[in-house]
C-alpha cells in the first residue's frame, strides 16, 4: 500500500504541475500504449515536440554511435519488449489486493485547477522569475527543450532511449541538479546568478561527464567571469551538449523532476514536459 500511495502521489504531482501548462507544453504518454504501438506513440510525441518522426526511435537498440556506459551497466540496452513486468501473472494475489485497496488501479484524473499551493509552487518570487525568464532571449536557444518525467520504475529510461535515437533530439540521462541547485542556491548568488565558483561544483557532480562539456566550454559561458542568470547558463550547457551530439534540441530525463515542473517552467518557459505514466501495479512489481 505504501508503494501504491507513492505511485499515486507522483502521478498527481505531474498532473498538478503540468496540467495548467496546457497541451502545448504538457503531454502524457501511457507506458502500455508505448509498448503496444511504439511507432504511433512516437509519432504523436514528435508532433508534440515539433520534430519529424524517424523510425530510428523504435529501433534504438540497433543504434551504437553514442552510448552511456554508466547507464548501460544499470539498464542494458534491449529492444522494446512487452510483458517484462506483468502484474496479472507475476504479482502475488495478496500484493495485488493490498495495492488495489488504496483504490489506485487507474491514474488519478487530470487536474483542471490552478497551480498547487505547496511551498515553492505559487510564490511571488517564482512568478517574477517566470516573467524575467520570458523576457530573456537566451541567445535564441530553446534548450532545455523537453523534460521527461514520471514515477520511478515507469519506463522513463526506455522512453529516453527512444527519443534520444531521433536525429533531432538528444536526451541527457538524469542530470538531477537543475532544480535543487537553483532552489538551494548551490554555487549561486542570492539572486540566482552563476559565478565562476559554480563551475568546479558542476565538474565534480557525478553526472557531469555525460554532458561531454569541458571546463573551458563552461568558462566560455561566463564572459570575462561576469555572473549570468542560472537559466542562461543551463541553456548554454545544454547547447554545448547538443553541439557535441550534433543535435539542435536537447532535453533531460530525470524522473523526480515530476515534483519540480512549476520551478522548471518558471526557469524555462518554453520547455515541454513529457509525463510517462505506467499501471501502478506494474510499477510496484518493478520496484520490488
Amino acid at each position: 500500500s505504501i508503494t501504491a500511495l507513492w505511485w499515486r502521489r507522483k502521478v498527481l504531482l505531474g498532473r498538478e504541475g503540468g496540467g495548467p501548462l496546457g497541451p502545448g507544453l504538457y503531454h502524457e504518454v501511457r507506458y502500455e500504449s508505448l509498448i503496444s504501438d511504439p511507432a504511433r506513440e512516437c509519432e504523436r510525441l514528435c508532433g508534440f515536440l515539433g520534430v519529424p518522426y524517424d523510425d530510428a526511435m523504435t529501433k534504438f537498440d540497433e543504434r551504437r554511435e553514442w552510448t552511456d556506459p554508466d547507464l548501460e551497466r544499470v539498464h542494458p540496452i534491449m529492444p522494446i519488449t512487452a510483458g517484462l513486468r506483468d502484474w496479472r501473472s507475476q504479482m502475488p494475489r495478496e500484493s495485488v489486493e493490498r495495492f488495489e485497496a488504496a483504490d489506485t488501479r487507474s491514474p488519478p484524473a487530470r487536474s483542471q485547477g490552478r497551480w498547487s499551493t505547496r511551498h515553492g509552487c505559487a510564490s511571488p518570487s517564482l512568478a517574477t522569475r517566470t516573467r524575467a525568464a520570458r523576457s530573456c532571449q537566451r541567445g535564441g536557444s530553446v534548450n532545455p527543450a523537453v523534460f521527461i518525467v514520471g514515477c520511478q520504475r515507469s519506463g522513463t529510461t526506455l522512453l529516453q532511449r527512444m527519443v534520444d535515437a531521433s536525429p533531432h533530439v538528444a536526451i541527457v540521462h538524469e542530470s538531477r541538479w537543475i532544480d535543487t541547485w537553483y532552489q538551494k542556491r548551490i554555487g549561486l548568488t542570492p539572486e540566482g546568478h552563476v559565478t565562476p565558483d559554480f563551475i568546479p561544483l558542476l565538474i565534480e557532480h557525478p553526472r557531469f561527464l555525460q554532458l561531454e562539456v569541458s571546463r573551458e566550454d563552461l568558462e566560455g559561458l561566463l564572459p570575462n567571469g561576469r555572473p549570468v542568470s542560472y537559466e542562461s547558463f543551463v541553456t548554454g550547457v545544454f547547447d554545448l551538449h547538443g553541439r557535441a551530439r550534433g543535435k539542435n534540441l536537447v532535453g533531460d530525463k530525470t524522473p523526480r523532476y515530476v515534483r519540480s515542473i512549476p520551478i522548471l517552467h518558471a526557469l524555462f518557459p518554453e520547455a515541454k514536459f513529457v509525463h510517462l505514466i505506467r499501471d501502478g501495479r506494474d510499477v510496484c512489481l518493478s520496484a520490488l
